[in-house]
């Protein structure tokens, strides 16, 4: 497993050296210029440039993602610190290319120690930095019941504690796929990542990033890298015939 701060930065250069494609990057590896028989093409925080720029930024706006969703009749459901598990999804030109769950970070009550020390205790285990967690406004002397659990809010940069699954079950990809599909034909995003939830059995869009992040799910062993750059391969040799 190839360990860096970095591992985006190390797939693009592998992909574009094994593709023979002139790869350089600037601002700290935040933008690529790749350059394939006299044709330029960027890469910039994720953003591989499939998106029209209009798309991208209505994408980075949760606002206007739930206008275009209720206007295209599109299942969506207002961002809620209150899901357990959120299904990443990303996508490619309409297909699903990867579906994985994501658990949603908790920790579990003694039935003696207060919240507050059990919050201190479940950041020092590993020596997490305790302000990358987004913690509830709560009572931290209350004292969970024991088996009880304790959520944490979501937060990008408190993910590498969130549990991951990929998915395989057809049912599930099914109904996805379907969303999916909507959501590139109507919305006229190529390449994303789109975080989807179970409502009842129903599965609603909760968000849509078109800067598609896979560092996280890639750090877990060599095989989810190797998924990782596959999808980022893809996304590059279509860039190049776009």
């Amino acid at each position: 497993m190839k360990h860096t701060t970095r591992i985006f930065a190390t797939m693009i250069r592998e992909i574009c050296r094994e593709e023979s494609i002139c790869v350089e990057s600037f601002l700290d590896d935040r933008i690529f210029k790749l350059r394939k028989d006299s044709m330029y093409h960027y890469i910039f925080d994720y953003q591989f440039g499939l998106n029209l720029a209009s798309v991208h930024s209505i994408c980075c706006n949760k606002g206007a993602v739930e206008k275009m969703m209720r206007s295209l009749d599109i299942p969506y459901v207002e961002y809620c610190y209150e899901v357990e598990n959120i299904y990443r999804t990303i996508v490619l030109d309409g297909e699903i290319k990867l579906i994985y769950s994501i658990q949603r970070p908790c920790m579990i009550g003694d039935g003696v120690n207060h919240l507050g020390s059990l919050i201190l205790k479940y950041f020092s285990r590993d020596g997490n930095d305790i302000l990358n967690a987004d913690i509830p406004n709560v009572n931290f002397m209350q004292i969970l019941d024991e088996g009880e659990p304790f959520y944490f809010n979501w937060k990008h940069e408190f993910e590498q504690r969130e549990k991951i699954t990929i998915i395989e079950e057809v049912k599930i990809k099914d109904q996805i796929q379907d969303i999916v599909q909507m959501i590139a034909r109507k919305m006229n995003v190529r390449f994303a990542s789109i975080d989807m939830v179970d409502c009842g059995g129903e599965y609603k869009v909760l968000e849509i990033n078109s800067s598609v992040m896979l560092e996280h799910f890639s750090q877990q062993d060599n095989d989810l890298y190797n998924i990782a750059k596959e999808i980022y391969r893809e996304a590059i040799l279509k860039m190049l015939v776009s």
